[in-house]
């Protein structure tokens, strides 16, 4: 007896289970009645929320492997939209079929495609499929389109300073954005420092300090977004759709494109950069910065409250310092160098998450699905789609900077521009430092040689801070 693969395909359920299930058991009485007496059916193959424009389906792609490895006679579907709505892609799959020796077998328009006419019929049917997808598209269209002229923001998050209005809500989540007054006051702030020349690390550590996430920590790359983000100018976008006047702005126009303009300020105050941070290896306290014949020094401060040291240490600032940076730099590049091959996989999987994204996205748009269950939550399930793509993308970004953030701060790029009491901390942070006495009374021995470095991050699963 023929023995004919069954399969199954049920478009994205967004949460339609009933809906789905009636789909899927209708599918199978239908193909289960016609094989009686007739044929004998393999066991089921099916894909669930999977988009018939699509051409790799697991389900649909084990059904056609099964008939060319001769295990099956053929392939039976309930109706050919199920099989493919892409006449390109369906008829490539019968033909794979034909080749093989098999037949298909589509109960609704009942086929024989073994015939011309038959064929004929089965190209028809799929041209009709295509096109009823290509509407679905031009429908999905036309509902973003709307969404952007409501004011609606398209994304799954919201921009530090707004909050989602609960008036004017067409779907859950959505709706245009409302101002936070708090946080917007700090958005100002964040602007007009900038815009007086404020380093990207300089808001990095404002932000930290003053608006402190629940969830992380501000970084560069975050700030940098913010001030080019142009919905602080009241704009909702998404594409190549914008609606200039969505909701109240924050952001004066003019406050916006100076902003876009500006370069931060290279940090030029003089100052201590280890003070506090280098230990004297006499006593063990921590040394101080000052004046000694015409030159600083860090030095031991010598007689403190628990006693007097009894070797006290000093060294030149001015070398230390130089001395203290190379090595800081240098451990910092070793640490990313060892890091480059997890953050090239890394980038890999934040590529392939961006590429998921964005054919979950298009798939989505290619459904009519507004008449099964409704205009609102269409809509809402393609903002929720449009945000993850716009997620993994800011994900990939993050990925692909030049140098791997420490502590927030890219170094190579910022280290110039970093206030000296922001180096000390960064510094302190990774290195514990004892200076060493001097070999003899007026030694030269180079700086280098007495200063002992412990690196407090040495382990590689303790550089957490070096990681993207």
């Amino acid at each position: 007896m023929t023995v004919l693969q069954p399969y199954l395909r049920v478009s994205r359920t967004n949460g339609r289970n009933t809906d789905v299930e009636t789909s899927a058991a209708e599918g199978r009485r239908l193909i289960t009645a016609a094989a009686k007496g007739k044929f004998k059916l393999a066991d089921w193959l099916e894909d669930f929320d999977e988009s018939g424009g699509k051409l790799e389906r697991p389900g649909v792609q084990e059904a056609l492997r099964r008939v060319e490895a001769g295990e099956v006679d053929g392939i039976i579907v309930a109706s050919i939209d199920r099989f493919s709505r892409s006449v390109q892609h369906g008829l490539l799959m019968i033909e794979r079929i034909h080749n093989a020796g098999g037949q298909f077998v589509s109960l609704k328009e009942g086929f024989d495609t073994s015939t011309a006419i038959g064929r004929m019929c089965m190209t028809f049917v799929l041209s009709i499929a295509q096109l009823y997808r290509e509407q679905a598209g031009e429908q999905w269209f036309t509902q973003k389109q709307q969404a952007v002229e409501d004011g609606v923001y398209i994304s799954k998050l919201v921009p530090f300073g707004y909050r989602r209005s609960k008036r004017n809500r067409s779907v859950e989540n959505s709706g245009v954005l409302e101002v936070d007054s708090k946080a917007a006051a700090i958005v100002q702030r964040v602007f007009e420092e900038r815009e007086r020349g404020m380093s990207w690390v300089a808001l990095v550590v404002l932000l930290n300090k003053i608006a402190p996430k629940k969830d992380g920590v501000w970084t560069a790359p975050t700030v940098r977004y913010m001030v080019k983000n142009r919905a602080y100018l009241g704009e909702s976008r998404h594409g190549d759709l914008v609606n200039p006047h969505a909701h109240e702005p924050i952001i004066e126009r003019k406050l916006f494109e100076s902003v876009q303009q500006t370069k931060s300020r290279v940090n030029r105050k003089h100052g201590s950069l280890l003070a506090g941070t280098l230990i004297c290896s006499g006593c063990g306290r921590p040394m101080t910065h000052g004046p000694n014949g015409g030159r600083m020094f860090y030095q031991c401060q010598r007689v403190q409250s628990s006693g007097r040291c009894p070797k006290p240490v000093q060294i030149r600032a001015e070398q230390t310092d130089v001395e203290v940076e190379k090595l800081f730099l240098a451990w910092a590049h070793s640490r990313v160098i060892t890091k480059t091959s997890a953050r090239d996989d890394q980038v890999d999987e934040a590529t392939a998450r961006l590429e998921a994204a964005e054919r979950e996205l298009a798939d989505y748009q290619a459904m009519n699905l507004i008449s099964v269950i409704g205009k609102d939550a269409f809509v809402e399930q393609v903002r929720l789609r449009a945000a993850a793509v716009d997620e993994a993308r800011a994900a990939l970004r993050d990925r692909t900077v030049n140098d791997v953030p420490l502590h927030g701060f890219n170094l190579i790029e910022d280290w110039e521009q970093i206030p000296k009491d922001v180096k000390r901390e960064l510094i302190a942070a990774e290195m514990k430092i004892t200076v060493l006495r001097a070999s003899s009374p007026g030694s030269r021995a180079p700086v280098g040689e007495r200063l002992d470095v412990v690196w407090l991050h040495e382990r590689d699963d303790q550089v957490g801070v070096l990681a993207p």
